[in-house]
């Protein structure tokens, strides 16, 4: 949705919650721990701890 007050656009987006959580998630390393926990198939491209 855009409005136009004066000479300010405003447009408003619904964004879900990986948007805030995932930069956090990351620098946690989450990725690694899950991976360092849970045991991965030799098939598998990406392990279980992949985020985002």
């Amino acid at each position: 949705m855009i409005e136009i007050l004066g000479d300010v656009e405003f447009e408003t987006r619904v964004v879900g919650p990986l948007v805030l959580t995932t930069p956090f998630l990351r620098r946690l390393g989450l990725a690694k721990i899950v991976d360092k926990h849970c045991s991965i198939a030799e098939q598998a491209d990406m392990g279980h701890g992949v985020v985002g």
